[in-house]
This record gives C-alpha cells, structure tokens and sequence, in this order.
C-alpha cells in the first residue's frame, strides 16, 4: 500500500494508531510526534485529521499541475515492520499495550476519591508515556541498526529503603499500585498488563519481608 492509498483509506475510515504511525514517518514536527504518541486525545485526534486534510488538499493541487515524475514514496511504518523479527513486533505490540493502560488510567482520573490515589495515577500514566517513548527510540534504533538497543537491567529500589517509616509509605503506595493494575489487568487480560501487577507483588514481598523479618531459627 502506498502512502496516498493510505491517506484515502484514513479518510474513509480514520483510525488513530495507524495515522500517528504516519506522521511518525512523514510528518516535519518534532513537538507534534511526541503529542501524538501520547495517545488519542480530541486536540491529538483534530491535529490528525487536518494534517490528512492537508495532505489529501496538496494531492489534489498536485493532480492539476504539469504532471512530473513522482519520486518513490516510502511505505509507511506498518508496513516496513510487517517482516519484522519477533522481539521487534514484540516491542510493537507492548508500545500498543501501553497506549491502551494510559488510555484506561486517563479515563478513571475522575473517579479516583484519594488525592494519593490520583497521584500514583499520574506517576502510573507519566511511567507509560516514558514508556512508549522508549519502545519508539527503540524501533528507531532497529530501522538503523537492524537490531534492538541492549535491554537495561531494572534494579528494584526497594532493596536501598530503610527508614520504617519510608517503607510504611511504600508498601501504602505499592498496595494502591496493585489494586490499581489489577483492576487494568481483569479489563484488558493481556500478559503486559499482568506482569505490571506481579512486579508491584514482588516489590511488595521486598518491602513486607524488610518490615516483618523472619527471625532466626
């Protein structure tokens, strides 16, 4: 499919993801593929479909002109990745899985009673923002390198806490941090969303095993 089918497919039926890809390809500003990996917002949604707008009102000038030689037009992003290895669509499909999250986390702000609670939120929505943003660095990297960045090795934070009294306010935080996620991982049922629960467990058991010691037998 070539970037034009693309655009009239869009304009027939408009679909996020696909159009943000696009002006990941082909778009000339910066600021505006960073807003848009942020998610489908109204201002992200409108900013799409006027530059597709745009695109479809420069064809057309285009087709009235002195006809020229078109130069080769780049496929877009979903179809360079179509043959991708695993671990790439990998990273794909867990960008997508954290778009999703952001998504459902956006819509629940509302509904959260706690000032603590809508805090952990919003660090939960920053941490997924950062996080699409490196599985986007990531896949750039692969488009050069043909091979992915090394993964870093994440160290739990909990093993540096010490003070009681700033463990009590972690296992508070972690506590929220799960009944948040599970309740995002019984909607979406993804393995992403799963291992977002387990690592909050995990790190509970570090923090619960530091303030209950198990004495020496």
């Amino acid at each position: 499919m070539t970037t034009g089918q693309l655009i009239a497919q869009l304009k027939q039926k408009f679909d996020y993801q696909t159009a943000a890809d696009l002006y990941e390809q082909i778009g000339d500003n910066d600021f505006f593929k960073r807003m848009f990996r942020l998610g489908p917002t109204v201002f992200n949604t409108k900013k799409l479909k006027d530059w597709l707008n745009t695109l479809e009102e420069k064809a057309a000038v285009m087709s009235t002109a002195t006809p020229i030689t078109a130069p080769a037009v780049a496929s877009p992003r979903i179809e360079q990745y179509r043959n991708a290895p695993d671990e790439v669509k990998a990273v794909i499909g867990a960008r997508q899985a954290a778009y999703r999250e952001k998504d459902f986390l956006f819509s629940q702000l509302e509904y959260y009673k706690t000032d603590l609670e809508r805090k952990e939120a919003g660090k939960k929505i920053k941490e997924l923002c950062d996080k699409i943003d490196q599985a986007w660095a990531a896949l750039k990297y692969w488009e050069v390198n043909k091979k992915l960045p090394e993964a870093k090795i994440e160290k739990d934070p909990e093993h540096d806490i010490s003070d009681p009294v700033d463990l009590h306010k972690r296992l508070v935080a972690l506590r929220a941090n799960i009944s948040r996620d599970r309740k995002i991982a019984e909607a979406a049922d993804t393995p992403e969303a799963w291992a977002k629960v387990h690592k909050w467990e995990r790190k509970l058991k570090i923090v619960t095993d530091k303030l209950n010691p198990i004495p020496p037998q």
